[in-house]
């Protein structure tokens, strides 16, 4: 006759410090320390119970292969695990239960329970505002521009944006010189000349693009030369205070030559040398 041996299933380790460290509108994470199984074969594992913070109940596993094993027989180590599926703003109670042996008919010892409040749903975030459709883009709010410039000279432009109802939009605006070695343009509509040409800039915004303004970039011009003149007066003046004085015709086509004239020294009254004046007059 075949005997039947009934193995007695010692209780594992009660888990004493379960904690909720964390949770979402949805989610709560729970920690605790792994206790010993007290079985020279299997390690612990643990099922957890939850519910309201008043009255919860058992919520089972779906199957053997959803419990949480324990990673050692002998415990020691922190467990984490996440309970899912829970109701915004709601105050639960969880508990774990350490088990060891067959899953249904196994001994387990009930832990402390935990306590935490799931967090509000988060409000959901305004709607985008609607696109942004450009109808019309002009360059200093004009049909047509156009300027001149010289080389090195600056022109600052304004691009004037609106929407089909004619209100004006604050858009980025992309400004296009046709021939930067002519005239270049930079981010803000400022046009210089570089060099002279005929040039043309655009600015875009969204996907319109604004008629073309026409820039004549000229040479800088050279300036006139100085002209240097004698007064009348000065011409007279000198020759009449020579001595003795001469007499000067400003007749076009005549010279006057006035005679020698001695040059002394300033502080000795020595005559060092001898001038005269010729006066031409020239239309």
């Amino acid at each position: 006759m075949a005997t039947l041996a009934l193995l007695a299933i010692a209780a594992p380790g009660t888990v004493t410090d379960l904690t909720a460290v964390a949770a979402t509108d949805s989610t709560v994470t729970l920690r605790w320390t792994e206790v010993p199984s007290n079985d020279s074969v299997q390690g612990t594992w643990y099922d957890v119970r939850w519910g309201p913070a008043v009255g919860f109940s058992w919520a089972p596993r779906r199957s053997p292969l959803d419990t949480l094993r324990g990673t050692s027989r002998t415990g020691g180590a922190k467990f984490f695990t996440t309970v899912r599926g829970l109701t915004p703003a709601t105050s639960y109670t969880f508990q774990i239960a350490s088990c060891v042996g067959v899953f249904g008919t196994a001994s387990c010892a009930l832990g402390n329970s935990a306590p935490m409040t799931t967090a509000a749903t988060p409000p959901q975030p305004p709607p985008p505002p609607p696109p942004v459709t450009v109808r019309t883009v002009r360059i200093n709010d004009v049909l047509s521009y156009s300027a001149t410039l010289f080389v090195g000279g600056q022109n600052r432009l304004s691009a004037f944006v609106r929407d089909s109802s004619g209100t004006l939009l604050t858009v980025p605006v992309t400004w296009r010189s046709r021939t930067p070695a002519i005239a270049t343009v930079d981010t803000i509509g400022t046009v210089t000349g570089i060099a002279p040409g005929l040039d043309t800039v655009t600015a875009t915004a969204g996907s319109i693009t604004s008629a073309p303004a026409l820039f004549q970039v000229n040479p800088v011009p050279t300036p006139a030369p100085v002209a240097w003149s004698i007064a009348k007066s000065w011409i007279t003046g000198m020759a009449l205070l020579a001595q003795p004085p001469c007499v000067i015709s400003l007749v076009v086509g005549t010279t006057t030559t006035c005679p020698d004239y001695p040059v002394s020294n300033d502080s000795t009254g020595a005559v060092i040398l001898h001038v005269s004046i010729a006066v031409t007059v020239k239309p």
